[in-house]
C-alpha cells in the first residue's frame, strides 16, 4: 500500500516532464546533425584534355587527399557522392610535369569546406603515344581429348597502342601471351578465338586474324 502511494505521488510529480521528452530528443538529433567535425577524404582524379598523341605513363594517380570541415551529417554523405577532381592536361608536354592543384576545381557540397591539402602539385609523366604492330606465335593451353592437332595460322599480328617508352622495349616472346584453349577437344575441326594478354598501360587496337582453325585428328 505504501509502495502504491509512493509510485502515485512520483507519477503526479514527474508526469508533466514526459511531454518534454520528444522535444529534447529532437534537439539532441539536430545538434548531432549540425555539430562540426574535420576529417580526411580521398577524391579520385579524372584526366581531362590530354593532347592527341600523348599519354600518361608510370604509376596511376591514386587520388587527391584533402582535409575537410562540415556538419557530421554532410561529411557522412560525402562517401555516397560521385566526387572527382578533374585534372586538366591540355598544356602538358613530354616529360615529368608538375601541375598545381586548383582549389576551385574541388567541388564539394555547400556546407563543406576545405581545411588543407596534403599536396599542392600533382606530378605526372607524359610520353608520346604510338601504335605498334607485333607478330606473335600462338601458344596453346590444355590438351585435346585425343590425337595430334594443328592450328592455322600459327602466328598472329596484333596492334597495340601505348606509351613509346613501353612499346619500344616490348619483347613479344616475354611480354605478350597469346594462346588458344584446346582442353578436351574431340577429333574434328573447330573455329576458335585466342586469349591475349598484353603489358599494362597498353591497349589492344587490332588483331589479324581474329579466329583460328583448330584440327584435332
Amino acid at each position: 500500500m505504501i509502495v502504491k502511494r509512493y509510485l502515485s505521488a512520483f507519477g503526479r510529480r514527474y508526469s508533466r516532464y514526459i511531454y518534454f521528452i520528444p522535444a529534447v530528443v529532437s534537439i539532441l538529433y539536430i545538434l548531432s546533425c549540425t555539430s562540426t567535425i574535420e576529417t580526411d577524404i580521398l577524391i579520385p582524379i579524372s584526366i581531362e584534355n590530354i593532347p592527341k598523341g600523348l599519354t600518361i605513363t608510370g604509376p596511376p594517380l591514386k587520388g587527391l587527399e584533402i582535409r575537410v570541415r562540415g556538419s557530421e551529417s554532410l561529411i557522412a554523405s560525402l562517401s555516397e557522392m560521385n566526387l572527382q577532381y578533374k585534372l586538366d592536361l591540355s598544356l602538358v608536354n613530354v616529360g615529368v610535369e608538375s601541375i598545381q592543384i586548383q582549389r576551385e576545381g574541388i567541388l564539394l557540397p555547400q556546407g563543406v569546406s576545405i581545411v588543407s591539402l596534403t599536396q599542392s602539385f600533382l606530378a605526372v609523366r607524359i610520353e608520346h603515344e604510338i601504335i605498334k604492330e607485333v607478330p606473335v606465335i600462338v601458344s596453346v593451353s590444355g590438351q585435346p581429348a585425343s590425337g595430334p592437332y594443328s592450328i592455322d595460322p600459327s602466328c598472329i599480328d596484333i596492334e597495340i597502342k601505348g606509351p613509346a617508352n613501353i612499346l619500344d622495349q616490348i619483347d613479344p616472346d616475354k611480354d605478350i601471351k597469346i594462346f588458344v584453349d584446346l582442353k578436351d577437344l574431340k577429333p574434328g575441326e573447330y573455329v576458335k578465338r585466342a586469349s591475349i594478354k598484353i603489358p599494362v598501360q597498353t591497349t589492344l587496337t587490332g588483331v589479324k586474324p581474329e579466329v583460328f582453325t583448330v584440327r584435332v585428328r
